[in-house]
């Protein structure tokens, strides 16, 4: 399945510092694609997830108070531009 995340940014220096640490993903995740507003105070990302909650259980773990996360299944059949 593919997640959207968005993250609205509460600590902004604390986020990009976790993002320059992060660490790979456990298997069953995968990043597809970051994309940070142009002044950095959000982001969205889309992941290939087992499930959505390991899915949050790594991003809500690994950035803590740094960030509130929205989680969004895609419709995968509907969607345009995800990978083959």
């Amino acid at each position: 399945m593919y997640v959207v995340i968005h993250h609205q940014i509460q600590d902004p220096k604390a986020f990009w510092g976790i993002l320059e640490q992060v660490p790979a993903p456990p298997p069953g995740l995968r990043n597809i694609m970051f994309f940070p507003s142009m002044d950095n105070a959000s982001a969205f990302c889309v992941y290939e997830a087992d499930s959505v909650e390991s899915l949050r259980r790594f991003i809500d773990d690994g950035l803590g108070a740094s960030s509130r996360n929205s989680y969004y299944p895609i419709n995968a059949e509907a969607a345009l531009g995800l990978p083959a």
